[in-house]
């Protein structure tokens, strides 16, 4: 679990036993009160993986923790991410809204989730392939949706039960506009 304080510093409790809490450490004991999350970075928004945290600075960088990418203890700057206005996560990968519109995702890939046409697992951030500017970004499990600035909505990954709301049940490793919005 993870909150913002004041004046914006990020505080974690629970499980750490991937360094989630980002305090520089990893334990299989649980911290059942908020810590703060080492460093100096201010944060203007977080988004809570299964074993990892990411948070939005004010100047649009984003900083990841815990078992994604590096699996590091402490914040690590994600490379590539600099104009990020929105974050989200899902199990185990995350996406950035960038100014420009553009989503970029990193993380695990194995349902499709980040958008890049494949299922391979990158080492780094990839671009949403064939997404045109979008305004907000959300997360689940192992899929991604993204509300365009057009009014569209547009969804990629996993989809065995529907969740990509194409009106099907196949998975899509690239985005796919919802049907009937």
């Amino acid at each position: 679990v993870a909150a913002r304080g004041t004046p914006s510093t990020a505080y974690c409790w629970g499980l750490n036993s991937f360094g989630q809490l980002g305090t520089g450490a990893t334990s299989s004991s649980a911290a059942p009160t908020p810590t703060a999350v080492a460093g100096t970075d201010t944060y203007v928004e977080l988004a809570l993986g299964t074993n990892f945290t990411c948070g939005r600075t004010g100047t649009g960088t984003v900083r990841c923790w815990g078992g994604i990418l590096t699996n590091a203890t402490t914040p690590t700057l994600v490379a590539g991410v600099s104009s990020a206005v929105g974050i989200a996560a899902g199990i185990g990968h995350a996406c950035a809204l960038l100014d420009d519109g553009r989503v970029v995702c990193w993380g695990n890939n194995a349902s499709g989730q980040l958008g890049d046409g494949t299922t391979a697992t990158p080492t780094g951030i990839v671009t949403v392939a064939g997404l045109g500017p979008a305004a907000q970004v959300s997360a689940g499990n192992d899929h991604t949706c993204a509300l365009l600035r057009d009014g569209t909505v547009w969804c990629w990954g996993a989809n065995q039960h529907g969740q990509l709301g194409d009106g099907t049940t196949t998975p899509h490793p690239s985005p796919v506009e919802v049907r009937g919005l």
